[in-house]
């Protein structure tokens, strides 16, 4: 009995974990690459696995092993730059970024069926819904992997079995890639845009109270570093193993029906398949994804956010539910930018930051276990690199 409840708190971890990451960005990105890809998507979409569940994964487990406590962890880079860097990551996963996006895309794709609906009509209702959950950011972890999270998964799961049901007896697209490596290394580019190593880094705020609940409820150890890894890596396999197989039918789907997503918008796709595959009115379907998708991201983006400016700003007095509610009006202004518009601004950023931040995870890592000592100099050596590539 022991194991089985052991067992279940950790797979409720896991679902909870996976609808954190799952949002906006995990539904059109796969899609998109899909898409593009044609008969190269399996290349692609390794690539896109590599930067968009191994790495934000990869940043996890390091956080996790140190408590969570990310300001210690961007310390690595000194005092100064950790802290600006601290403050850069978490705007751009609230309300200057990740946030929007959510709402964006959510707009998006409900606009195609209640059309006389703006924007800005659209974003007041959501943010009040989101506003309604954060408020209550003791219950999210049981929210997301008691309610909303099944719900999203099976919804997920009809369009897919559906989809695949459709598709596998039609041969792949064209691709526009002239070789397995260009549509690898686009793959791994497109990865970036999920932004999910950078929720990582605050995502492990909520996940590892629940994590240090689990370990001394059902299984009496210590919190050793050893203990640690190992359940970070079984919440980390629940939650990968549903995004990847999301993102590969996702991809899978969209690589063998190129001729209806051809001109369609980045953001419109998902709802484009489901009409394709379900027809007009059971496509709606697509409205439930997108909503609960981008809904259970921002609900925690907001909440982490607040937190932290909460906490960072003790002399301001400032109370949460102040903060929490400019956060949400910041992200419904910056939602107005539309999907396509953030996605582009938030491009170079990203280019630049993933491979340091992805060097200072590894060296973190090798410092719990072997006492490495040299994680500051291996990030910026790797930013160095990174800027030159990219930008020189």
């Amino acid at each position: 009995m022991t194991n089985k409840k052991d067992f279940l708190s950790i797979l409720a971890i896991g679902l909870a974990t996976f609808a954190m990451y799952f949002g906006a960005g995990n539904i059109a990105f796969p899609i998109n690459i899909g898409r593009s890809s044609g008969f190269y998507n399996n290349y692609a979409i390794l690539g896109m696995l590599t930067t968009s569940l191994l790495v934000p994964f990869l940043g996890l487990v390091s956080l996790l092993l140190i408590k969570g406590n990310y300001k210690f962890f961007f310390g690595l880079l000194g005092k100064v730059p950790g802290t600006l860097m601290t403050f850069l990551i978490m705007a751009l996963i609230g309300p200057f970024g990740a946030t929007p996006r959510c709402l964006a895309l959510s707009y998006t794709t409900f606009s195609l069926y209640v059309t006389d609906i703006s924007s800005l009509e659209f974003g007041i209702l959501g943010s009040v819904i989101i506003f309604i959950f954060s408020y209550k950011k003791n219950y999210i972890m049981s929210i997301m992997g008691k309610v909303l999270t099944p719900i999203l998964l099976a919804s997920l799961m009809v369009i897919l079995i559906v989809g695949i049901n459709h598709t596998y007896r039609l041969d792949y697209g064209d691709s526009q890639y002239s070789t397995s490596i260009s549509a690898f290394y686009t793959g791994l580019r497109e990865g970036l845009n999920t932004m999910d190593l950078f929720a990582s880094f605050f995502f492990s705020i909520i996940i590892f109270p629940a994590l240090e609940l689990h370990i001394k409820k059902f299984q009496n150890y210590e919190l050793t570093s050893a203990i640690i890894f190992r359940n970070s890596l079984k919440i980390s396999s629940i939650a990968m193993s549903l995004l990847g197989i999301i993102y590969y039918g996702m991809s899978f789907i969209s690589s063998h029906n190129l001729v209806s997503l051809k001109e369609v918008d980045l953001s419109k796709q998902l709802a484009n398949m489901a009409t394709l595959f379900l027809g007009q009115q059971a496509s709606l379907i697509a409205n439930l994804v997108v909503s609960l998708a981008c809904l259970t991201t921002a609900i925690t983006l907001v909440v982490i956010f607040s937190e932290f400016i909460v906490t960072n700003t003790r002399m301001f007095f400032m109370p949460y539910v102040l903060v929490l509610t400019t956060t949400i009006i910041v992200s419904l202004i910056m939602g107005q930018l539309g999907f396509g518009g953030i996605v582009k601004m938030l491009k170079p950023v990203l280019l630049l930051l993933y491979p340091m931040l992805i060097a200072l995870s590894i060296g973190n890592i090798l410092r719990v276990f072997y006492g490495f000592k040299y994680s500051s100099i291996f990030a910026y050596l790797t930013f160095a690199t990174s800027l030159t590539i990219n930008f020189l």
